[in-house]
């Protein structure tokens, strides 16, 4: 786990508690609703660089994992080059900033960031809902005003 990766464990566990600490109460006022919007802003802005860069090293993930099996030719038939080419895929080399070279497993990689894309993409989608909710809110409000 790499020095980002250690900082996005705790900041994603940041974006889910203040996810969940945005209420949107069930009869809110116009102020209510732009501290609303205001908050949701703020925890968007925050995540989606995370989220776009948890995305491309999933996807980086998927594509090693791809090559590396359609890649590996070692073996006497095919049950051979399977396994060779999933062992290559467990014990990946990959070189550190430092030089340093150490082997990986893609597989556990690609899981890691597998759960944290989904959490994100999740979040993602829960402050798109709760903005969508707020539109509608707003103008439910408008609506209102304008019978009155």
């Amino acid at each position: 786990m790499d020095t980002y990766e250690a900082g996005l464990v705790q900041r994603i566990e940041e974006y889910k508690r203040r996810l969940c600490s945005i209420f949107i109460p069930p009869d809110p006022s116009p102020a209510d609703l732009r501290a609303l919007e205001s908050e949701l802003d703020l925890l968007y802005t925050n995540l989606i660089y995370d989220y776009t860069e948890v995305r491309t090293r999933f996807e980086d993930v998927q594509r090693s994992i791809e090559i590396v099996l359609k890649g590996t030719y070692e073996g006497k038939n095919d049950k051979e080059r399977t396994a060779n080419a999933y062992q290559a895929a467990r014990a990946y080399p990959q070189t550190l900033d430092t030089g340093e070279l150490i082997h990986i497993n893609l597989f556990e990689l690609e899981s890691r960031l597998r759960r944290q894309y989904n959490v994100l993409y999740d979040t993602v989608w829960a402050i798109k809902s709760k903005s969508d909710r707020i539109i509608t809110l707003r103008s439910t409000l408008n609506i209102e005003k304008d019978l009155i």
